[in-house]
């Protein structure tokens, strides 16, 4: 799960090569400051020992905490996708008490072989699949060989949106300026719509 941290950086990155100016990150207001700085204490207890006591419990709170932070802050743009991104992670959570993992996914990541991935340190509220277990489809089912991991569809959604928010922090979308109807023009509209309604004929005068 290192890769998802790597997500913000990246797209501020990406923001800046593609012409953006790093002063604008200034202007953001992130509001719960306090809140956020609680959920990466607990995000690190849950990331660094995985055998946490209570894992189950300590990843809820975790997720939990990062959705009420995302929630407060939609104003900025990528953050209702990462909203949404830890919502698919917190639902099967909340339903089975921890987070389901596919064997099939951890030998797909390259992390272990069919005879040893009983032994993969899963990390804090992550235990293997078994029968009583639902929505196990929202769990890391998403191996990537490449870096090692696997991936919820949660992490994926988070992380696009972490990129989002990043690029748009020094590059925010450009805003086409409206044109302004002369007061003359805006005067006659209402008239000449009137007669089109009314199937009258529009008279142009020729001038000059």
């Amino acid at each position: 799960m290192w890769l998802l941290p790597l997500a913000l950086p990246l797209g501020l990155l990406a923001g800046w090569l593609a012409g953006g100016d790093w002063r604008r990150i200034a202007r953001y207001r992130l509001h719960w400051w306090g809140l956020l700085a609680v959920a990466l204490v607990i995000g690190l207890i849950v990331g660094l020992n995985p055998d946490a006591f209570a894992g189950g419990l300590l990843l809820f709170v975790s997720l939990a905490t990062y959705l009420a932070v995302a929630l407060r802050n939609l104003h900025i743009v990528g953050m209702g996708v990462v909203a949404v991104g830890i919502m698919a992670n917190l639902v099967p959570v909340l339903v089975n008490g921890h987070m389901p993992v596919r064997p099939e996914a951890i030998v797909q990541a390259e992390l272990a072989d069919a005879d040893s991935y009983v032994h993969v340190q899963l990390g804090t509220g992550r235990e293997l699949v078994d029968d009583g277990d639902h929505l196990t489809w929202l769990g890391p089912v998403v191996p990537v060989s490449l870096v090692n991991e696997v991936f919820s569809w949660g992490d994926l959604i988070v992380m696009a949106g972490l990129l989002d928010v990043g690029f748009r922090a020094v590059k925010p979308r450009s805003v086409r300026p409206v044109r302004k109807v002369p007061k003359h023009a805006a005067n006659r509209l209402p008239r000449l719509l009137r007669r089109e309604a009314n199937d009258e004929p529009l008279v142009v005068v020729p001038t000059g």
